[in-house]
């Protein structure tokens, strides 16, 4: 009882101290990047601006130079209609980060919803040199303008945004919408070329606005007299609307006005199937009394159709009737009069003539086909005839071809070609046909035949070199045109052609992985003709055949000869790269650079030529150099750049994570778009331990389908070390190969982890014939540094475990991922006798394998014990491992082992074992041991042990 209440006095200030602790933990103050969480909570996902503006006045006063945070506050300010202290504080995240686009929006809406127009029309513009195609600023600009009641500029603006959208049709029916409501406000003024030139642009918007015919044919006719002017545009708008009996009725009425009555009683006639039967009567009826009113004495037309009904032989007024439907364009008096005619001379030229040109103006392709068959069958002696029919024969032989019909036009072509006037042209077009078939063979006799023609026109020549490049005959194609080259010096078409030729055939060779092949010929063109273009191709030639020497004295001639080419500099930074010559390359094209600072391909290439540098000091462990090289890398190329990760870890390396931090928290403010780099920051924080952050900036990596779930496992591994609370349950079993030592053990222990501190507390338990031992354990760790940390333990225990002990260790890491420690332990045995042991370890990271060792030296004061163990753990991923171990002493290796110090504490004993643990979830991960243990009893007798040990561990 006695005991009891002592263990009792000791383990209740013990738990006092933890209460006292977690109640001081809750104090920890929330940082800046928290409150701003929180206050985009209330207002984006609850909807709740006044609680969000209290969070985010909190996140501003602890961090008053953060752009996001001053942009948030604005954004409150604006939806509680605090609209000065919006302007006030949004202002100043525009200043602070050059083209704030969001700053910008907000103010916008400040500016707008204070009716400020001018000052929101302002930032709408400095929005626009940002996204000059964001479509939805031009229409705010737009608005604004209405709204202010400046609709000459609104007009304006949104012409302008029709010239830069030209097929959007929203803005085409607005634009069409303003000018209609413009033409509708000045329609009664006197301004009659403005009315005009209003309705004119909504028809070249929108030819089918049948009210803008109208409205011109009205300003035309009542405001400007001008009636002709009108039945202009009265014809068109027909054209548009051949069935609309207003516009029917609109023509009618203006060519009566004109006298033109035989075009109304046509167009009556022609469109009386759109007008109601009593309408066309009346219409028909009206215009026929005015006509005949007219025309009865005055039409010459008239008077000589009447001669002629008289007297059909009279070729006078036939003549005249006919050249005058033609001239007036009465074409179906003129059809009716030549077939009345060709009654009489069926074989008349001069009607069949005529009758051909009434069928081409009418665009009659099948009667004009037919007349001209027949009138050339009257005279195919005609050479103008001839030329007529036979450029008829090859115009329907090209229409034809163009329909893709190949082999009517080949036949028909063929026909034309027995023509000596047609041989050449034919030939030309049966070449075309023969190469559309991939028929080469007969191509080749037609360019041949044109040659032996024309020996002098290139174009033939030309078409046999694409033959021989069809066929594959590449050096005899490039011999044709280097000729022409040297034929015509002044032409650059022969060169062009050539060249292009050439980059035809070495890319044949290069896809065929004929470098070597490739790179000679290029080689010998550029002696003959040295050009950009040839040292281009040669250059890549080398690169692919990895000739390092070779491409490199290429592209030093090469920008010898062209000193200010951009792509021959870059080809030969490729040369100087595949060398590792990353010095040479940034010397190469830092003077590109600095003309243009701006050029992407430049700025890759010198991130490239640093990256490789890095690299090569990384891995000669010159690990401060290489994030120095890193760092250049990503300062000209902060997307997607490898150098990006390769930095965190060379910091790391370097013992440099929080200048790590820093670099990369000036990158991410400049381009905070960017997520590789906020990607990183989360890598650093995981380095530093600090797992909040590294989980809240790690979320942004956008994983690829195939790297998902290694990407899942990793985020679940950074919210586990988030969780603060740990309970760790294990069940040990010892067995041996005498049952007097057959033991068990189960543990229980519980931790609380804070920022700097753990406390923890558990209980060990073993029962045995003599009865239950129980082992109370409490225990504290400290981080004094990011370097220096310390662990401290005490245990009370009954039976089979020490009475007391006391223990303490303190780690210290060291460069290059080295560990050491420094511990001591006293123990008050069940017996009365003490123990006091030194501990001393040391422990190493490389790549993904853990090692350690761990030597420990008891002394009773009588007697000395001592134990070494090595342990290695190769880490599959995150919380999964493996793990090997091996010891050799007197004393056991494992602190818990303790409750066997009755057994086999004075025997020399050797060990091996191996353990896995894995994670299930984000949560629970189990582990299972087993070690093997030896230990020499006498002489020439050993016991064997077995440990299998099962572990289960809980965060949360």
């Amino acid at each position: 009882m006695k005991k009891k209440i002592q263990i009792l006095k000791f383990i209740l200030p013990v738990f006092i101290l933890l209460a006292t602790l977690e109640v001081n933990a809750q104090k920890i103050k929330t940082s800046s990047d928290s409150l701003y969480d929180i206050a985009k909570d209330w207002g984006q996902n609850r909807g709740n601006y006044v609680k969000a503006l209290e969070a985010i006045k909190l996140a501003h006063k602890k961090a008053p130079k953060d752009i996001d945070i001053q942009e948030y506050l604005g954004k409150c300010y604006l939806e509680l209609k605090q609209y000065d202290k919006a302007r006030y504080i949004l202002r100043k995240a525009a200043d602070a980060r050059l083209q704030n686009y969001t700053a910008l929006l907000y103010l916008l809406n400040v500016e707008h919803q204070t009716k400020r127009y001018s000052s929101a029309i302002c930032y709408v513009n400095e929005m626009l040199e940002q996204t000059p195609y964001e479509k939805g600023l031009w229409i705010k600009k737009m608005n604004l303008y209405k709204e202010m009641g400046n609709e000459v500029e609104a007009l304006r603006e949104l012409k302008r945004i029709k010239q830069i959208f030209p097929e959007d049709h929203d803005i085409q029916r607005d634009y069409i919408y303003m000018l209609e409501e413009e033409g509708r406000d000045i329609k009664n003024s006197e301004d009659y070329d403005k009315i005009k030139n209003i309705y004119e642009s909504i028809l070249e918007e929108d030819p089918d606005n049948k009210e803008a015919y109208l409205m011109l044919i009205k300003n035309e006719l009542e405001n400007k007299g001008d009636k002709t002017a009108a039945l202009n545009y009265a014809s068109i708008a027909l054209k548009k609307f051949p069935q609309d009996p207003q516009i029917i009725r609109k023509n009618i009425g203006l060519m009566e006005e004109l006298g033109q009555y035989n075009n109304a009683m046509t167009l009556l006639d022609d469109k009386k199937q759109h007008l109601k039967l009593n309408e066309y009567s009346e219409l028909n009826t009206y215009l026929q009394t005015r006509a005949a009113n007219y025309y009865e004495n005055t039409d010459p037309y008239l008077i000589y159709k009447r001669i002629y009904a008289e007297n059909p032989a009279n070729r006078e007024a036939l003549n005249y009737i006919i050249k005058t439907a033609l001239a007036k364009g009465y074409y179906t008096d003129a059809e009716y009069y030549i077939n009345k005619g060709l009654k009489r001379t069926p074989t008349s030229k001069d009607l069949l003539s005529k009758k051909l040109a009434l069928y081409k103006e009418l665009e009659d392709e099948n009667k004009y086909n037919k007349t001209l068959e027949e009138l050339y069958s009257y005279y195919p002696e005609d050479e103008e005839l001839q030329y007529l029919y036979q450029l008829n024969k090859f115009e329907k032989a090209k229409s034809y071809l163009e329909q893709g019909q190949l082999y009517e036009a080949k036949s028909a072509f063929l026909l034309l070609r027995t023509e000596p006037e047609w041989e050449i042209l034919a030939n030309e077009q049966l070449y075309n046909i023969a190469m559309q078939q991939e028929k080469y063979d007969k191509a080749m006799e037609y360019a041949i035949f044109l040659i032996e023609s024309f020996p002098d026109n290139s174009d033939y020549q030309l078409n046999k070199s694409n033959i021989y490049f069809k066929t594959q005959r590449y050096p005899e194609g490039l011999e044709i045109t280097r000729n022409l080259t040297k034929d015509y010096p002044d032409s650059e078409k022969y060169e062009d052609i050539h060249l292009y030729q050439l980059s035809m055939y070495v890319n044949d060779l290069m896809k065929n992985e004929e470098y070597a092949q490739a790179l000679e010929k290029v080689d010998e063109l550029i002696e003959q003709h040295p050009s950009k273009s040839l040292y281009l191709y040669s250059m890549n030639a080398a690169l692919a055949m990895e000739h390092k020497k070779k491409a490199i004295d290429l592209g030093e001639k090469a920008i010898e000869a062209y000193p200010n080419d951009k792509e021959i500099a870059l080809k030969l930074a490729d040369a100087y790269l595949l060398d590792y010559k990353t010095d040479w390359t940034i010397a190469l094209l830092e003077p590109f650079y600095e003309r243009n600072p701006y050029d992407m391909d430049i700025k890759k290439a010198i991130a490239i030529a640093y990256y490789k540098r890095g690299m090569y000091k990384k891995r000669v462990s010159l690990y401060t150099a290489a994030y120095a090289d890193f760092t250049k890398s990503v300062d000209y190329m902060p997307k997607d750049n490898p150098a990006v990760t390769e930095l965190v870890s060379a910091y790391k390396k370097a013992g440099e994570n929080l200048r790590a931090l820093t670099y990369l928290n000036g990158k991410i403010k400049s381009h905070p778009w960017l997520d590789n780099l906020k990607v990183a920051k989360g890598k650093v924080y995981e380095n530093l331990k600090e797992f909040d952050s590294a989980l809240y900036y790690q979320k942004y990596y956008k994983p690829d389908p195939a790297e998902a779930k290694e990407w899942k496992r990793h985020i679940e591994y950074l919210t586990n070390k988030t969780y603060d609370n740990q309970i760790d349950a294990s069940y040990m079993r010892f067995d041996s190969d005498s049952t007097l030592f057959v033991n068990r053990m189960a543990t229980l222990h519980y931790t609380k982890f804070y920022t700097n501190n753990a406390y923890g507390i558990g209980a060990n338990y073993v029962a045995r014939d003599r009865g239950a031992g129980v082992q109370l354990t409490i225990d504290w760790q400290h981080t004094f540094s990011p370097t220096v940390y310390g662990k401290a333990s005490y245990f009370l225990g009954t039976k089979y475990f020490p009475k007391h002990r006391l223990q303490a260790s303190i780690f210290k890491n060291l460069e290059n991922n080295w560990e050491v420690e420094l511990g001591a332990r006293y123990d008050r045995l069940q017996d009365s006798r003490n123990l006091v042991t030194g501990i001393v370890g040391a422990s190493t990271t490389v790549n993904n394998f853990w090692l350690n060792a761990r030597f420990q030296y008891l002394t009773d004061f009588d007697d000395n014990y001592t134990n070494l163990v090595v342990r290695s753990k190769y880490s599959i991923e995150n919380r999964r491992f493996v793990q090997l171990i091996a010891s050799v002493g007197t004393a056991p290796y494992d602190q818990k082992l303790a409750f066997q110090y009755d057994t086999f504490f004075d025997f020399v004993h050797t060990m091996v074992g191996a353990g896995y643990q894995w994670p299930v979830n984000k949560n629970v991960a189990f582990g299972f041991y087993g070690n093997w243990y030896n230990y020499k009893i006498s002489e020439d007798y050993f016991q064997n042990q077995y440990q299998l040990t099962m572990l289960c561990e809980i965060k949360f």
